[in-house]
């Protein structure tokens, strides 16, 4: 696949990943290939979501920010909302994420 290699910050890299993980995004957008061989303790496969998500965000059609019947609902242990008006959610398995918008939807 011709394309460019996103590490988790989406930058064209293989970075962050430990080494035997690659994901690439083709030049089309449509397509991405994983592949990922090894054994990881915690905080590799938290970079190995982390740049999942980035070939993701670099994929086409993008993921429109509406809300439709069926949508996943994300279950936290704990949510609080910062001075700056983020809401943050602690997912078990992710950490703390969190979202800011100008609008609301």
């Amino acid at each position: 696949m011709d394309g460019s290699e996103v590490n988790g910050s989406g930058e064209a890299a293989r970075g962050g990943c430990p080494a035997p993980v690659f994901c690439g995004v083709s030049d089309d957008r449509r397509h991405t290939r994983v592949q990922a061989d090894a054994v990881l303790g915690p905080a590799e496969l938290e970079t190995l979501i982390v740049t999942l998500l980035a070939c993701r965000a670099a994929m086409a059609p993008r993921r429109l920010p509406l809300l439709f019947e069926g949508s996943r609902t994300l279950v936290g242990d704990a949510w609080k909302v910062r001075d700056d008006g983020a809401v943050m959610v602690h997912h078990p398995g992710l950490g703390w994420i969190g979202a800011v918008g100008p609008s609301r939807c």
